[in-house]
C-alpha cells in the first residue's frame, strides 16, 4: 500500500508490512516496537496492531474502531508476528475513535498509525474523533504531497476521564506457535484439526500432527507409542 511507504518514511518503527504476507502467517517479528495493520477476511475488517516496549511479555495494542474483542483470523496473525515462545500472549484494546458506518475501518486503521507516529499520547484521553468529512479528502492530500500528516481531528464535550481498555490472554500451542485452531477462518472446515501429546513426562505438550510431520491417516499408527516432540528432542523443551 503506498500508504504505508509514506508511513514508513516518518519513522524507524519496525512493522508497516504487506497486509497480504502477514494475513498468511508469513512473517514474523517478535519483539520491539512495531506498527502493523492487519486485515481480517472475515468478516471483512482493518486493525492496527502495536507491539509495545514490553513486548518481551509478549503484548500487544489493537486499536479497532468497530470491534472490542479479538476476532478470529486477527489472534493467528498476531500470533505469527510475535512467535511467541511462551504459551501466553496479550492482546489489549485500547481506545480509539469508532467508525459510524461498516466500510470505513481501512482508513480509520491508517488515520490511528499516522496519529501514533507523530503523537501517541493523544489516546490518553477520549476527548477528541477524527473529523469523518476531512478523512478521506486529507488521506488524497497526503497521497499527492507524498507525506502523511496527522488526520483531522474535533474534539469531544464531556469526555471520560479514564480511556476504556479490554485485554484478553491468548493460549498458544505447538511448533507454530498459534492458539487453538478448531474454529479459525483458516483451517479448510471448523473442527479440521488433530493433535498428538509428547510422551515425554517433563513435557507433555500438544502439537498439530501435521506440524511435526505426522499425517492424518497415519495418526492411528502412534496410539500407544512414544512421541518425542522436536524441541524434546532439540532438549529445548518449552
Amino acid at each position: 500500500m503506498a500508504a504505508f511507504k509514506l508511513l514508513r518514511k516518518s519513522t524507524d518503527i519496525q512493522g508497516l508490512l504487506n497486509t497480504e504476507c502477514v494475513a498468511g502467517l508469513n512473517y514474523a517479528i517478535k519483539s520491539g516496537l512495531f506498527l502493523q495493520i492487519v486485515h481480517i477476511p472475515r468478516p471483512l475488517h482493518w486493525v492496527l496492531v502495536q507491539g509495545t516496549a514490553e513486548n518481551t511479555k509478549h503484548t500487544v495494542n489493537v486499536y479497532d474502531s468497530l470491534y472490542l474483542e479479538p476476532l478470529s483470523g486477527l489472534r493467528e496473525q498476531v500470533a505469527a508476528l510475535l512467535r511467541a515462545p511462551s504459551f501466553l500472549f496479550k492482546i489489549t484494546y485500547v481506545w480509539c475513535p469508532k467508525q459510524l458506518d461498516g466500510f470505513s475501518c481501512g482508513i480509520h486503521a491508517i488515520a490511528n498509525a499516522t496519529e501514533i507516529i507523530f503523537n501517541q499520547t493523544s489516546y490518553s484521553q477520549e476527548n477528541w474523533s477524527w473529523n469523518i468529512k476531512e478523512m478521506r479528502k486529507h488521506f488524497t492530500t497526503c497521497l499527492e504531497n507524498g507525506l502523511m500528516t496527522p488526520f483531522p481531528k474535533k474534539r469531544i464535550n464531556n469526555p471520560r476521564q479514564v480511556p476504556s481498555t479490554s485485554s484478553f490472554e491468548i493460549e498458544i500451542f505447538c511448533i507454530c506457535r498459534q492458539p487453538d485452531l478448531s474454529e479459525s477462518i483458516y483451517l479448510p472446515k471448523r473442527g479440521y484439526l488433530n493433535w498428538i501429546q509428547c510422551t515425554n513426562v517433563n513435557c507433555k505438550n500438544w502439537f498439530h500432527n501435521q506440524c511435526v510431520g505426522i499425517l492424518d491417516k497415519d495418526l492411528e499408527k502412534w496410539d500407544g507409542k512414544k512421541f518425542i516432540c522436536p524441541q524434546c528432542s532439540e532438549g529445548i523443551c518449552l
